[in-house]
């Protein structure tokens, strides 16, 4: 990985690197700064409550910063972009009940296991 990250990509001047974790943003700061990769890093957060110490510590040093709500885009400084998660709700709309999920499925109700 280290070697991959250290060549520089033929068609940018950068790799992007995508964090979900402090874990993930943790090693891209050691890959960037200790290792000297052409990495630019962007966070994804979708907190709710706001973020602890460490977390904000980490996201205070990201090159990008998303928020997947603008209640989240709250919660986290210095947001540049809020992008939602892409659902069509009106398309993808769960089941009322576990009747009709069963009736969907071709499962008679009486021979279903579980709630």
């Amino acid at each position: 990985v280290l070697g991959f990250l250290r060549r520089k990509p033929q068609n940018q001047a950068f790799h992007i690197w995508h964090a979900r974790c402090n874990n993930e943003m943790l090693w891209s700061l050691l890959f960037k700064y200790l290792f000297r990769c052409p990495l630019r890093i962007v966070f994804t957060s979708a907190p709710i409550p706001r973020h602890s110490c460490w977390p904000r510590w980490l996201i205070a040093r990201m090159d990008a910063v998303i928020a997947t709500s603008p209640r989240a885009a709250e919660l986290v400084d210095n947001v540049t972009a809020v992008v939602g998660h892409g659902v069509d709700v009106d398309r993808f709309q769960a089941v009322l009940t576990r009747e009709q999920a069963l009736e969907k499925l071709n499962v008679p109700f009486g021979e279903a296991i579980g709630q």
